[in-house]
């Protein structure tokens, strides 16, 4: 409930939302026309075609003559519509049925299957099915409605005729008269439940170039060479009645052609009812279904980044059919599609279930530690390097310190071993005068002499100072 009001109110906005202009988009079915006999199974394929354009979502309302036709199931198999409002409903006693669903991610193309319609022939007469109602939304993001109409189909049904046995008498003269002949016969299965089916072709006069055409129900031709005739094995079909075709070309280049009516029992694909839609890389992916009691169900886990595949064949179901499934793997960040098929304990397989897709977002803490991490990577070397430039400049600053103590250790030395010296070399002084004036006792010195003596007393203590004064300026810069 809650599921289709969300797109009664998703349908009522696009309506009023939707101002631009409206493309074209239309309701078809296949086969649109034929014969039947009343008793046959008349299958019918309900496809969309949008014109070109983006679709995500489709709803409305069919009917049928109820008079004449008999609707026995809907099939979702093959279906482009991935989240369903409400399940496929009809009613036989009202002659209609109902679709309503979403497309995520949106459809384009000209047969998009929206679902199968199995019906049986109870009553000879005209038989149509139409498509009253509907709307389908353009995948525009203003849900803008593209529907514009539906090609009804028109059945016929004839009465069951009485089979008759016609003897036919061979004589020598027809059997030298060859016709050309293509035979059809279905073999019997091994296990009814086989999914497939094989016939033997049986052929007379057929142009050995020619292949087979195959065509089964409205599925595409199929294209069998083959010279002559032999077992052909259909591929896997859904359960119910089908009618295959074939032709081929005889030795006269003309078709020649016949068909057959057989029915697939199967066994019934499994539904996959909950799966996480809201998943984090790091998690596990866990997927619930129904599948018939007794079945396994294999699961078949893609992810669509890589195309990397796990499958898991061995699920058991428990006494209501439910099954389970955990990967054994932690789920990546990206896109995952996950299907299922069922296997009986003989080993049959059944046709794939619809398809999922899953979507995986990077964990938060893990997208913060990506960018801390590459944050760290820049400012880590960039504090090694303010931090070596430090340390080159604090022992740069103690190596000059160190040296400049030690220079002005030095000069104090270099000054007071000056200072001494010069006091060593004046008293040298004052002695060599006073011995001068003792041999210039008999002479005394005249003005020049004692002129210089004084100069020369005077110029030292001058050197000494100078030399001194230098040695204490030095010290001081340093």
């Amino acid at each position: 409930m809650k599921n289709k009001l969300l797109l009664v109110l998703f349908l009522c906005a696009s309506f009023f939302i939707s101002l631009n202009k409206i493309e074209a988009a239309t309701i078809g079915f296949s086969p649109q026309s034929g014969t039947y006999t009343v008793g046959d199974t008349v299958r019918v394929r309900v496809f969309v075609n949008s014109q070109g354009q983006s679709i995500n979502a489709i709803s409305g309302a069919l009917s049928f003559s109820g008079d004449t036709l008999t609707l026995s199931s809907i099939s979702k198999t093959g279906s482009l519509i991935t989240f369903w409002a409400q399940e496929p409903s009809y009613s036989n006693a009202a002659g209609t049925a109902s679709v309503e669903g979403v497309a995520l991610g949106g459809y384009s193309g000209t047969s998009g299957t929206i679902v199968t319609l199995t019906f049986r022939a109870k009553k000879e007469g005209l038989a149509t099915v139409n498509f009253q109602t509907g709307t389908i939304l353009a995948n525009d993001g203003q849900g803008t409605n593209v529907f514009t109409g539906a090609n009804n189909a028109s059945f016929t049904i004839a009465a069951k005729q009485a089979s008759t046995t016609k003897e036919v008498v061979v004589t020598e003269k027809s059997t030298e008269e060859k016709v050309p002949v293509l035979r059809i016969e279905e073999i019997k299965k091994e296990n009814a439940k086989q999914p497939k089916a094989k016939f033997l072709f049986t052929v007379s006069l057929k142009k050995e170039s020619a292949p087979y055409e195959i065509i089964i129900d409205d599925m595409p031709a199929i294209l069998w060479n083959q010279k002559g005739g032999g077992t052909f094995e259909t591929p896997e079909l859904g359960i119910g009645t089908h009618v295959m075709k074939v032709t081929t070309i005889d030795t006269n280049n003309v078709a020649m052609s016949n068909s057959i009516t057989f029915t697939i029992f199967g066994i019934t694909p499994p539904v996959i009812t909950d799966y996480s839609t809201t998943l984090l890389a790091g998690e596990y992916i866990v997927v619930k279904g129904n599948s018939d009691v007794g079945t396994d169900v294999g699961i078949t886990l893609i992810y669509t980044d890589t195309q990397e595949t796990e499958e898991i064949l061995t699920i058991p179901t428990n006494a209501e059919g439910k099954f389970v499934f955990v990967s054994t793997n932690r789920a990546k960040a990206g896109t995952y599609t996950v299907y299922a098929h069922s296997y009986s304990k003989d080993g049959v397989r059944s046709l794939p279930s619809e398809t999922v897709t899953l979507s995986v977002k990077e964990e938060k803490l893990s997208v913060w530690s990506a960018s801390i991490t590459k944050i760290l990577s820049i400012v880590i070397p960039v504090i090694g390097l303010v931090l070596l430039l430090v340390i080159v400049i604090m022992y740069g600053i103690k190596w000059f310190s160190s040296t400049r103590r030690k220079i002005r250790k030095q000069m104090s030395q270099t000054s007071t071993l000056v200072t001494k010296t010069f006091d060593v070399l004046e008293q040298d002084l004052v002695q060599e005068i006073a011995i001068l004036k003792k041999i210039k006792a008999n002479e005394p010195l005249d003005a020049d002499e004692r002129q210089f003596i004084l100069e020369f007393k005077r110029d030292l203590e001058e050197a000494e100072k100078n030399i001194v004064d230098s040695i204490k300026k030095t010290t001081k810069d340093i």
